[in-house]
C-alpha cells in the first residue's frame, strides 16, 4: 500500500513538472524580486521526498514551496538553511549630475 501511494505521488509529481519543452538547455527561473531560485528534490526508495530551496534569503522560501508541499503530502520536518537567516539587501543607487561653469 505504501509503495503504491509513493508511486502515485511520484507520478503525480512527474506530471506536474511535465510540459512542452522548447529547448534542451536548462533554464533558470526567477521569482521574488528577480532572485534566481532553485528547488532540488531527493526522492528516497520509501517514497519520502526531500526538497532543498536555494537562492532566496529570509523566510520567503516557504512561499515558493507552499503549493509543492500541498501536492506532495504531509510535511514531516522543516530545517532552515543558512540563507534563511540572511537578510535581504536592497541597493538603491542615485546619480546626481552637477555641472559647474567657470567664468
Amino acid at each position: 500500500m505504501a509503495r503504491t501511494l509513493a508511486l502515485a505521488l511520484l507520478c503525480g509529481t512527474a506530471v506536474a513538472f511535465g510540459g512542452p519543452r522548447h529547448t534542451a538547455r536548462p533554464r533558470r527561473r526567477t521569482a521574488l524580486n528577480g532572485e534566481t531560485v532553485r528547488v532540488k528534490f531527493r526522492i528516497y526508495p520509501d517514497g519520502r521526498v526531500e526538497e532543498t530551496v536555494s537562492g532566496i534569503r529570509g523566510s520567503d522560501c516557504t512561499k515558493v514551496t507552499e503549493e509543492l508541499n500541498e501536492k506532495l503530502g504531509k510535511v514531516t520536518q522543516t530545517k532552515p538553511t543558512e540563507e534563511m537567516f540572511q537578510e535581504k539587501v536592497d541597493v538603491k543607487t542615485e546619480v546626481f549630475d552637477q555641472n559647474f561653469s567657470e567664468w
